[in-house]
């Protein structure tokens, strides 16, 4: 990504996200069983059928932080009626099956692009000006997937399982 390349030229203490592993988290059901990611495909297949395709952009930057600290460096889109009703019928339909468990937290669309990494004191204007920036970018949505995550690995490993196919609308 270039806003990637950009950034970096602060050389900012983060480790940047592959494009490979760059997504946007729509339900996190943390570890589930063979049977249950296959029905989760299905799942996703029957919702996937029943939204329709959108344009997603990316608004602006953001630092989460962890107790004052810098961890993660993402994208916040601009709201969008089309991301959060699909995220809201993927969620009850997981939810209606039985599978993982319902989120501990409201859904927050967001996009990683960097991990601060870890102990490190990050320069606060550095922070100021990034996240000044209000880069545009915009996204076609046509498909979303499922995916497993490998957290053992640095940076984590992502593998996409399924895809599931929005509708022209």
């Amino acid at each position: 990504m270039n806003l990637q390349h950009q950034l970096n030229d602060k050389r900012l203490p983060v480790n940047w996200t592959p494009l490979s592993n760059m997504h946007l988290t729509l339900l996190f059901l943390g570890n589930l069983s063979a049977w249950d990611i296959k029905k989760i495909c299905g799942i996703a297949d029957d919702v996937a059928a029943d939204s329709v395709k959108f344009e997603l952009e990316l608004r602006r930057l953001e630092v989460n932080k962890q107790r004052g600290t810098p961890r993660i460096l993402w994208f916040l889109p601009k709201k969008n009626q089309n991301l959060t009703a699909l995220q809201l019928k993927l969620a009850q339909a997981v939810m209606t099956a039985g599978i993982g468990k319902p989120p501990r937290r409201r859904f927050r669309p967001h996009l990683t692009i960097a991990r601060f990494r870890s102990q490190v004191e990050a320069d606060k204007k550095i922070l100021k000006t990034w996240c000044r920036q209000k880069p545009q970018i915009k996204v076609s949505v046509d498909s979303f997937a499922v995916i497993a995550s490998d957290l053992s690995h640095k940076p984590v490993q992502h593998e996409t399982i399924h895809v599931s196919t929005l509708t022209e609308g």
